[in-house]
């Protein structure tokens, strides 16, 4: 007598649901192992950038880091931020970019996607008062707004630079400078041209 609902096994039955069990055992071994394959590769590629950055301060300080996507999304270069007494030191490294000048600015949302064009990002940090983009600009500039960068005929650029601007985190007693790691975060974002100071 059979409980409804059930059926019997069969030997051949039982040895074909053994082998589709093995081979979905196989394919998800597979799939880890890929992923941590990936997982490596990626983080291999962090560090070459970071040893390039030579970014450990030797003082004790906070900081903070960025991994710079090209518009693919492979990791072309990091960015290390290091808070000062009056400012944050920022270091950067990267690779794969064509010659010449390139704008450097801080952008408002830690969410940068390439599938946006990385419009996620928004608009450059500044103060409610910064209404003009520019250095050169008569009501500028923004908090976010950096020197342009020059990338070398390598397509590698290295820089060192300074913002009175900006702070890794809020502080009331420095309430002008805009905080990058508060709670939406930051970006850091190349551009395709070089800044002129002054166009918005």
């Amino acid at each position: 007598m059979l409980v409804s609902g059930v059926m019997p096994v069969h030997a051949d039955d039982a040895i074909i649901v053994a082998e589709e069990h093995v081979a979905e055992h196989v394919e998800t071994k597979k799939s880890i192992e890929a992923a941590a394959a990936k997982k490596a590769v990626m983080q291999a590629e962090k560090d070459k950038f970071r040893m390039k950055l030579v970014a450990t301060p030797s003082v004790k300080t906070k900081t903070a880091r960025a991994s710079l996507l090209d518009n693919k999304g492979k990791t072309v270069g990091e960015a290390s931020f290091w808070q000062g007494s009056h400012g944050v030191v920022i270091k950067l490294y990267v690779e794969g970019l064509t010659a010449g000048s390139h704008g450097l600015h801080i952008h408002q949302k830690g969410k940068c996607d390439v599938e946006t064009g990385f419009k996620s990002a928004a608009g450059h940090i500044k103060h409610d008062t910064e209404t003009s983009h520019g250095f050169l600009h008569h009501q500028g500039p923004h908090a976010g707004d950096l020197p342009n960068l020059i990338v070398h005929a390598d397509g590698t650029a290295h820089v060192e630079l300074y913002s009175e601007r900006i702070r890794l985190y809020y502080s009331q007693k420095h309430e002008h400078m805009m905080p990058l790691l508060d709670e939406g975060a930051s970006s850091i974002m190349i551009h395709a041209a070089g800044d002129d100071y002054i166009s918005q």
